[in-house]
């Protein structure tokens, strides 16, 4: 009966589906997303006609978050129209928008829900409300490649990539990646008209080789506009030649680009560039497979790059992984989403952002590395679209994405796309994002059914994202001087600290003006030694005070560089560099008479801790106390001696002194430290070994001033009987050597005396 039940509820969802209109001209905010049409039932499989679905995301108001999006209230259903369905289009993953206003839809034959399904290698316009010939939602062809014959032919490669819209002026290109011929195709034509495109010639990516491997080949497809005179197509590297076992099977993951024409969108020869990204290779993963599948796989599923956005200032870059477990077929729970941001701005090097775009549900795995929230499916997409807003944009504020397993409780399955905060930080997580299943059927699995996920951008209004502007150097402040410095073209003034001399003052104010609506520069200061290494400088309320300049880290007669870096949002922006001149080359030469004063003063209170031998046969005692050490000059090192001890009887009995008294235990150093320094002897705890000397220095070359800074010991002493008619008396003499920035060492001698019992 409830087989019944859920067939029942199957075949009404399926018709209440096929006969709703409107589902097109999109909406800001509304997306497409292109899936298997087979679905599994608990009683067995079903087919079901559409290859693409019309996700409607506009409003996301009534939303809730970590939790099913139900239809068909509040959520509308995700319509699809009759002919979207896999007798009349095939199977299909890639799916891109023209920029039309109600723009047209385009889907691009796969192989990935089946390797041997159909093998169409097809591009197919679906009309989304343009002026033109056909019906809203009508399909027309826009470019078969054919599939070539012959007994050398693999059908394992009849299948494209991704595809990609992108218009310059008025001349319409789409983008396509082919794995039978290992090319990215340029097609050129008219949105407007159901005529076929012209195939351009096609770029041939060798992916860093000297020669052409074709066991290569581009999958994931993006197109980013840097400047209005450079454009850049991003594309992802897959290979039939990996090794399944190893990491980075199936293409290593990697990311390419070649430049284009910004005049007509034509490849640019010779151009072809890696992307550095952070490595994002995952080690296999098992599948155990599922009923009525017939497929199992064991520790070899893989992730491939199938797709890749940019926001709109083409600062940050979304990636998203897909799962294979052979050659060109999905399979679950081993891939990721991504994003990167560009660092510098329209370099090759990318780095990890601070947000977090947690797909799908916790899964544990067998084998040597945990699933965990690793069910991407392999598309991306930014939105204009606040989530949970109405008609509320910002540029690339969301995050959208295909994944698997977003949920598996009971009759609560969702399989199909989650969105994100897209600037949330570490909060991406499940219970933050925004649940859409892929059929609107909650019964069972869509598991390797999913495909790409495409949103519509709003191309007007949305407030730009804070970003960098490379004109935005206003000024530099120093203190209320706000023309210290004026900004380019002007040279940064250099600043000259001669070692000896009064403290560098004044505090520096850097002002950069950010792209973008309300968006107000923080910094970041950092001093650049001459190594090329950094020390990172306090920023006190956006301001940076000369004063705290650690000299004593620094050599003298060397260039150091203050940089200063402007953050707009999470974006690191061009930095400015203040020449800094530390100088010794004036100061006299020294004498053999040190001229610096040193000052230390003892603690007037130690704390002895008695240890008798009637619990211990071998007791040691300790005492603490500290010192408070000053210097005139800053000092390169401390050494810290035991220059005398002694032990005597005040009650006149010398077998109050006990024999078996180690040489640990007259008067070594068990732990001593010394503020404002960073390296010090190191000392076995338990006064394992007998140390009669501590060094205190801040590493070679490095000085460091004493300010009354504290030293705090411990010393081991000798034990006790615990006879009341017993009485011990300790003398010790501690000799401090100091060593200041021209060699000269002074030395102090303090002595202190207590009663050990």
């Amino acid at each position: 009966m409830k087989n019944i039940i859920r067939k029942m509820q199957l075949v009404l969802l399926l018709l209440s589906a096929a006969i709703v209109k409107g589902q097109l001209p999109l909406q800001f905010g509304d997306g497409i997303i292109t899936h298997s049409p087979n679905s599994y039932t608990a009683s067995g499989p079903t087919t079901s006609p559409a290859v693409l679905r019309v996700i409607h995301t506009s409003n996301t108001s009534t939303t809730p978050l970590g939790a099913t999006w139900t239809s068909p209230i509040p959520k509308p259903l995700n319509n699809f129209y009759s002919n979207w369905n896999v007798i009349t289009l095939g199977y299909v993953f890639g799916v891109t928008l023209d920029q039309n206003p109600n723009p047209n839809i385009y889907v691009s034959s796969t192989q990935i829900y089946s390797s041997t399904t159909l093998n169409n290698r097809k591009i197919w316009r679906l009309k989304g409300g343009v002026p033109g010939v056909g019906a809203i939602g009508s399909n027309s062809l826009v470019f078969d490649f054919n599939n070539p014959s012959g007994t050398g032919t693999a059908t394992s490669l009849r299948s494209l990539g991704n595809v990609k819209y992108e218009r310059f002026g008025p001349i319409e290109n789409i983008y396509v990646s082919d794995w039978q011929t290992g090319e990215i195709h340029r097609l050129v034509g008219s949105s407007a008209s159901n005529s076929l495109w012209a195939n351009q010639p096609a770029f041939n990516p060798k992916f860093g080789r000297l020669s052409d491997d074709p066991s290569e080949m581009p999958y994931g497809l993006a197109v980013r506009r840097i400047s209005t005179t450079s454009v850049k197509l991003y594309y992802s590297k897959i290979s039939t030649n990996s090794n399944s076992n190893l990491i980075g099977g199936y293409g290593n993951n990697e990311i390419y680009s070649v430049d284009i024409n910004p005049a007509n969108g034509d490849f640019i020869t010779g151009s072809e560039t890696i992307a550095n990204i952070p490595n994002i290779n995952k080690n296999p993963t098992s599948w155990g497979g599922f009923a009525g599948s017939g497929i199992s796989y064991v520790c070899s599923i893989l992730p491939v790059i199938s797709d890749i956005a940019f926001t709109k200032n083409g600062a940050k870059m979304l990636v998203g992984q897909q799962s294979w477990g052979t050659w060109g077929f999905l399979a679950p729970h081993n891939s990721e989403v991504r994003e990167f941001i560009n660092t510098p701005l329209f370099s090759t090097t990318w780095v990890n952002t601070a947000n977090i775009f947690t797909a799908g549900a916790y899964l544990n795995s067998t084998c040597s590395t945990p699933a965990a929230y690793k069910n991407a499916v392999g598309g991306v997409s930014y939105s204009d679209n606040v989530i949970k807003k109405n008609a509320e944009y910002a540029c690339d504020t969301a995050v959208y994405f295909s994944a698997d397993y977003i949920n598996a409780a009971g009759t609560n399955i969702v399989y199909g796309v989650q969105a994100l905060n897209a600037n949330g930080g570490a909060a991406g997580t499940v219970a933050n994002s925004l649940w859409i299943d892929a059929d609107d059927y909650l019964l069972y699995y869509d598991k390797t059914f999913l495909g790409d996920v495409e949103i519509y951008k709003n191309p007007f209004d949305c407030t730009a994202p804070c970003n960098c502007n490379n004109s935005s150097w206003t000024n530099i402040a120093m203190g209320a001087n706000t023309s210290w410095w004026a900004g380019p073209p002007n040279a940064l003034p250099t600043l000259t600290y001669t070692q000896g001399q009064p403290p560098l003052s004044g505090v520096l104010f850097p002002n950069y003006h950010c792209a973008g609506t309300n968006c107000i520069a923080t910094y970041t200061f950092s001093l650049l030694k001459p190594d090329n290494t950094s020390i990172n400088l306090p920023n006190s309320s956006g301001g940076f005070n000369l004063a705290q300049i650690p000299f004593s880290q620094m050599i003298c007669n060397k260039t150091y560089y203050i940089i200063i870096t402007p953050i707009c949002g999470q974006t690191s922006c061009t930095p400015v560099r203040i020449p800094l001149i530390y100088n010794c080359s004036d100061i006299p030469p020294q004498s053999c008479e040190c001229k610096g004063t040193v000052t230390i003063n003892a603690s007037q209170s130690l704390v002895v801790t008695p240890q008798n031998n009637t619990t211990n046969l071998n007791p040691v005692s300790t005492v603490t106390g500290s010192f408070t050490l000053s210097a005139s000059l800053p000092v390169t090192e401390v050494r810290m001696l035991v220059d005398e001890f002694r032990l005597t009887t005040t009650s006149g009995n010398d077998n109050c002194m006990l024999c078996r008294n180690k040489p640990q235990t007259w008067g070594s150093i068990n732990a001593a430290t010394l503020s404002g320094v960073t390296s010090q002897t190191a000392v076995t705890p338990a006064l394992a070994n007998d140390i009669r000397e501590f060094v205190f220095n801040n590493g070679a070359n490095s000085m460091f001033n004493l300010n009354g800074n504290t030293l705090n010991f411990t010393l081991g002493v000798p034990g006790i009987t615990g006879l009341n008619c017993c009485k011990l008396k300790v003398e010790v003499c501690i000799k401090f050597i100091i060593r200041d920035v021209n060699c000269c060492e002074r030395e102090v001698l303090k002595c202190f005396t207590f009663d050990l019992q």
